[in-house]
């Protein structure tokens, strides 16, 4: 009974059984006689050992029947991602012969599983709002796990996407915003929830695809770890709200008050024109957009295609890995260097063409696109001999 049990115990409990010398972060004690006789003692560490480069850890919740040690490491009982929990698992409806080969397919341990599985989600759905502070600690330090799960536990999906933490464009460096708070931020009309990755936030916080999101106060979801990419790619929406990328193409921006002359519609038609046609095969499309603020121009991934992320991991994976990047190119028709390449085009068109691959390669250094930068240095050389007369 939990009213007799003092916290030295639950903690000495949990040392003996888990052979940790950590306390526990969380705990999960609870009694059910329906739909299944279960009681339940799971404890949270306080550490995570793969965190420190250790091997990927055993399932450390045991599993009893009437008192009597069935499996110290039952694989399949929780799923897999709930790998760092520890501690004890009894219940009477177990037939006390079952096998580890027999356990696999029960439908009764299943059944089991998924109860202590709602039960900690919930339990720590609860912590999370009850204390954000020492739940955003935890996180740190325990984020891989619920972000494989989001990834491979389609069942709890929807209750790990709650308790994932993430910097934005709106948060304050080192503090952790959740996708519920993002929506519940979020202007009136807005049907999609728009992030970026990105190795760091200050990568990210100067990225020109943040420029326009910025100037029309719409917050942007800063995804710096490499998994991100697959959670988001798991995840797909939130609250009936679809995962934008803003690195992405298809994303349309409202009209909003940007200092600068534009070039008219039909230097803009020109421009892009000349610029595609020396461009060729390298872009899919070129055209004036709404997205851009400060920077020239950016070059966005078609939303059918392999984002850069997933590009490095390809490559890092298999070093034969060939891929040439196609993309969006988006030009800011306010941009001085836009101004003046549009008259470049027609009075200086050898010149233009310097500088318009030169804008093609910033946009896709920026973009993480550029795998061989020869023909970079080269260009940026001869601009520079002419610029110096």
């Amino acid at each position: 009974n939990k009213s007799e049990v003092s916290e030295e115990e639950y903690k000495a409990f949990y040392q003996f059984q888990a052979k940790a010398f950590d306390e526990p972060e969380y705990r999960l004690h609870f009694s059910a006689d329906a739909p299944i006789e279960i009681n339940a003692l799971v404890f949270v560490p306080s550490e995570n050992p793969e965190r420190m480069g250790l091997s990927k850890i055993e399932p450390g919740v045991a599993l009893y029947c009437r008192k009597v040690l069935i499996d110290p490491e039952p694989k399949g009982l929780l799923p897999d991602w709930m790998r760092f929990l520890k501690g004890v698992i009894d219940s009477a409806d177990l037939p006390l012969n079952i096998s580890r080969e027999t356990m696999q397919d029960s439908a009764l341990v299943r059944k089991i599983g998924s109860v202590i599985s709602k039960r900690v989600l919930k339990m720590f759905e609860k912590e999370a709002k009850g204390d954000p502070a020492k739940w955003q600690a935890f996180h740190r330090k325990f984020d891989r796990f619920l972000k494989e799960g989001v990834v491979t536990d389609f069942a709890n999906q929807e209750a790990l996407a709650k308790l994932l933490r993430f910097e934005s464009s709106m948060s304050e460096p080192g503090k952790l915003t959740s996708l519920e708070e993002y929506v519940a931020r979020s202007k009136d009309g807005q049907d999609r929830i728009f992030y970026l990755v990105g190795s760091s936030r200050e990568q990210l916080e100067a990225s020109p695809y943040l420029e326009g999101f910025q100037k029309r106060g719409l917050e942007v979801i800063f995804f710096t770890e490499p998994v991100d990419e697959y959670v988001v790619d798991a995840l797909k929406e939130f609250d009936g709200k679809k995962l934008q990328s803003i690195a992405q193409g298809g994303v349309e921006l409202d009209d909003a008050e940007i200092e600068g002359e534009s070039l008219s519609e039909e230097q803009v038609g020109k421009l892009c024109e000349f610029l595609k046609g020396e461009f060729d095969d390298r872009v899919t499309e070129v055209g004036a957009g709404k997205r851009l603020v400060d920077s020239p121009v950016v070059a966005l991934v078609p939303e059918d295609a392999m984002t850069p992320q997933m590009r490095a991991m390809m490559k890092a994976m298999d070093e034969n890995f060939q891929d040439e990047p196609k993309v969006e190119l988006e030009i800011n028709p306010r941009h001085p260097l836009i101004r003046k390449l549009s008259e470049s085009s027609e009075e200086n068109p050898e010149l233009a063409k310097l500088v318009a691959g030169q804008l093609l390669d910033n946009a896709l250094i920026s973009a993480g696109l550029l795998d061989d930068a020869r023909g970079t240095v080269r260009r940026m050389n001869e601009l520079m001999e002419r610029a110096l007369g």
